[in-house]
Parts: C-alpha cells; structure tokens; sequence
C-alpha cells in the first residue's frame, strides 16, 4: 500500500493525473497564458500602476513608528 501511495502521490506532482490548463486549452481551441506570462504581465500591471500613483505624490507616505 505504502509503494501505491508514493506512486501516486509522484505522478500527481509530475501533473500526470489529470489534464493540465493548457491541454484543456488546446483542446478546447482557447489561449493559455503561462504561469511565467502571467507573472509577468502581472508584474508590468503593478509597475505601470505605480507609475501612475507615485507621480504627483511627493511626500504623501505615512512614516513608520518604532
């Protein structure tokens, strides 16, 4: 039981139980974006936002108290 249990869990790490997102995806006919792509647009997002936020706002952040 012990040896069926590794096996399992092993292929389950490997992502070999079920389809992944992006089999759906192709199979489905729609986009996939990577978890790599995703990070990165995500990272442009919050950069261009604090682009957007910071301008105009010199000395408007709350000061930590110790």
């Amino acid at each position: 039981m012990k040896k069926l249990t590794q096996s399992i869990l092993a292929k389950a790490f490997r992502g070999e139980l079920v389809p992944t997102e992006a089999e759906l995806a192709k199979a489905e006919g729609r986009s996939y974006e990577t978890a790599e792509r995703l990070f990165m647009r995500i990272k442009r997002e919050r950069a261009a936002q604090e682009g957007v936020r910071g301008r105009g706002r010199k000395g408007t952040r709350a000061k930590a108290h110790i």
